[in-house]
């Protein structure tokens, strides 16, 4: 594949705190796996946590070089249509090493198998995911990947305690 050790990311669509707060957990985070051996990123290019975290990969990319983003996408119809986040999508992948296409059709089971590759290939998992989650795609990724003993990054919690210190300060 390539050298130095891969990361994916798995997030909630729906997203609790600020996207500028997320993304700026994201930035450092980046930048921290970057400097200890991380140079190869993948994004499921949902909605929400995931397109943050390939913008925050690509930025790194544009600005410090070193790091390569890869797309694991459930299905090819996943970049169609005209929103906001398909138009997204459709200019990360413009910008990513590789786009997977993990299934041929749209299936409910698309998304998992997405995400098993995504875990398959990874080192590390940086994750958003709310605390007592017990369902859904990110809680699957994160179980994948405490299955596969990898290190798991919960940026959830983190901003919880940020957003703690700024409220206690009055």
């Amino acid at each position: 594949m390539q050298e130095g050790k891969v990361c994916c990311f798995s997030g909630h669509r729906i997203l609790r705190h600020s996207e500028q707060a997320i993304r700026a957990a994201l930035d450092r985070q980046v930048a921290h796996m970057a400097q200890n051996g991380y140079t190869c990123f993948i994004s499921g290019a949902a909605s929400g946590f995931d397109l943050l975290a390939a913008e925050a990969v690509l930025d790194y990319k544009r600005s410090r070089g070193g790091v390569v983003l890869k797309l694991f996408v459930p299905y090819a119809d996943f970049f169609d249509g005209w929103s906001a986040d398909a138009r997204r999508r459709r200019l990360i992948a413009l910008e990513s090493i590789d786009v997977e296409i993990v299934c041929r059709e749209a299936s409910r089971y698309a998304p998992l198998a997405r995400d098993r590759r995504m875990v398959e290939e990874s080192d590390a998992c940086v994750c958003y995911m709310i605390s007592g989650s017990t369902s859904g795609g990110t809680y699957y990724t994160v179980a994948l990947a405490r299955q596969k003993g990898i290190d798991i990054v919960n940026l959830a919690p983190l901003l919880n305690a940020v957003s703690k210190q700024k409220n206690n300060r009055f």
